[in-house]
């Protein structure tokens, strides 16, 4: 499984675009708020030294896979309450950082489906 960031990265790479791949602890290493605030950090690295590694950090795009895909919705959302809780200078990146985010697959679609996968 963690094979897909390294192919969708690759595809991107061949695309000119700068890739990330954020990893957070894992079950039974961290809860799940150990997992979302590694990727909470892994985001803020990329905010603050993107440009360094020749990227715009006006340009930045979130992409979460899977359990990924809830995690980094989890970390969006807490970086949304903080901001609205003591303000967006107090904190080492901001959502308004992140250009548009896509969580692919997992419990994000998930929404009426019942156990055999119907709806």
């Amino acid at each position: 499984y963690k094979a897909w960031g390294s192919l969708l990265g690759q595809e991107l790479v061949e695309r000119d675009v700068i890739v990330a791949c954020i990893d957070y602890r894992n079950f039974p290493q961290g809860t799940i708020s150990d997992m979302v605030k590694d990727a909470s950090q892994g985001i803020s690295f990329v905010c603050q030294n993107i440009a360094e590694y020749g990227g715009d950090p006006n340009r930045i795009y979130l992409v979460g896979q899977s359990a990924g895909a809830h995690i980094a919705t989890c970390a969006l959302v807490n970086q949304a309450i903080e901001e609205a809780r003591i303000g967006r200078e107090n904190l080492s990146w901001s959502t308004s950082q992140i250009k548009a985010y896509f969580g692919i697959s997992g419990g994000l679609f998930g929404v009426g489906a019942t156990e055999n996968g119907q709806s």
